[in-house]
């Protein structure tokens, strides 16, 4: 992996440093598609068509929604990386990831999008180390880079490493804590102005315990395919309880990345539809549910990519 082309200045990146409630605001414009060559019924919205048999058929050039995460990762001087955090099943059979991002107007968007594609390749994608964990960064300073140099450049919102809870924050949270999640489930997206959608809910186990002893917690929240790789966030917009302190900060903001969305339990039903033959009709549902990892994970991942790089 060549060192200088794997990351890039923030060009027009909005600092981690600025209020919880102007990142909220201004993060995440883009749709995101990945082709594959072939899917499992789960996550391609053409193959549920076929009730559970997708897996067994190939589909070539078919389009699939799916989510991440802008984060930047400071190195040297005033280089950074900068990558879409996604999970690994996302692009395991892809071929190549189309980003529909704004152009910048300043330090704004400027209302123009523009599509840009990364090849799925060892360089471009780095995953986390553990093979258990689906997690993954595909490296978009190269694309900035030449965005930049054309006279284009992109407007993002690179989310850096300081979002992500310390060690003492994860042990102070609440066991029922207030969570936004932000995504496009079932490619549901704001098209026109290229913005996706946002949820809200709770957590549904403990941040301050590891769920069935993985680096996980699971939310209530409205989950469906399409949503995997969507960033978690713990985000109070007027005031909160400060546990490790013992005080209520009113009229303080609060954001922390606390996690990644990965999967979410389905519930089975058989149902039968009288047709001449009865074929067997498998209904699944979704239990408003979902599985996330914790976003320290994202931070092996910034070493994983600190090691590639020799830093």
């Amino acid at each position: 992996m060549a060192r200088g082309g794997q990351f890039a200045r923030a060009h027009n990146g909005r600092s981690s440093k600025e209020s919880a409630a102007a990142l909220l605001k201004s993060m995440l414009g883009c749709r995101e598609r990945s082709k594959r060559y072939c899917y499992g019924p789960h996550y391609c919205r053409a193959a549920t068509l076929f009730n559970g048999q997708a897996d067994k058929l190939e589909r070539q050039g078919v389009q699939v929604d799916w989510d991440w995460v802008f984060m930047t990762f400071p190195l040297e001087g005033e280089q950074n990386v900068v990558v879409l955090v996604t999970n690994k099943h996302v692009v395991e059979e892809a071929t190549e990831v189309t980003a529909v991002c704004h152009l910048a107007d300043g330090d704004a968007p400027s209302g123009q999008f523009v599509p840009c594609t990364v090849l799925i390749n060892a360089d471009s994608v780095v995953p986390h180390p553990d093979p258990g964990t689906d997690l993954c960064a595909l490296l978009f300073g190269p694309i900035l880079h030449q965005a930049h140099d054309t006279g284009r450049p992109l407007f993002f919102c690179g989310l850096g490493p300081d979002l992500i809870p310390a060690d003492d924050d994860w042990e102070n949270f609440d066991a029922i804590e207030d969570v936004t999640m932000i995504g496009c489930p079932r490619g549901i997206s704001d098209e026109v102005n290229n913005l996706p959608i946002v949820r809200r809910g709770i957590t549904a186990s403990a941040l301050s315990k590891k769920y069935n002893g993985k680096d996980e917690f699971m939310v209530d929240m409205a989950c469906f395919p399409g949503s995997s790789g969507s960033p978690i966030f713990l985000y109070d917009r007027n005031g909160y309880y400060d546990r490790k302190n013992d005080t209520y900060r009113m009229g303080s903001s609060r954001l922390k990345l606390v996690g990644v969305l990965y999967s979410g339990p389905l519930v089975t039903n058989d149902g039968r539809v009288v047709l001449e033959q009865i074929p067997r009709v498998i209904v699944n549902s979704m239990m408003h549910l979902g599985n996330a990892l914790r976003a320290t994970a994202v931070r092996d991942i910034e070493l994983e990519i600190k090691r590639r790089l020799k830093l």
